[in-house]
């Protein structure tokens, strides 16, 4: 977004980080992005399962897939650049 572009251009001059400063942020920013995808599909491991049951969550288990697909598909749609 535009804001995050602003934060970085300002973060890199203000801190002397470099011209590679934003390269490098960009970089971090999709590796992040697919750590948070991983950890919205933790749902479907086994360990997740499970933690839900527990809680007493297990009526909406199924919704809650569903939902998790959907937030990890917009979520790689931004590493490719065609959000949905």
């Amino acid at each position: 977004s535009r804001f995050f572009e602003r934060f970085v251009e300002d973060l890199g001059e203000k801190l002397c980080l470099g011209p590679s400063f934003h390269e490098r942020t960009n970089l971090l920013l999709n590796a992040y992005r697919i750590k948070w995808v991983c950890i919205m599909l933790n749902e479907f491991a086994d360990v997740g399962r499970r933690r839900r049951l527990f809680s007493g969550g297990a009526a909406g288990w199924e919704r809650r897939c569903r939902e998790q697909i959907v937030k990890a598909e917009r979520g790689l749609s931004r590493l490719s650049g065609s959000e949905l």
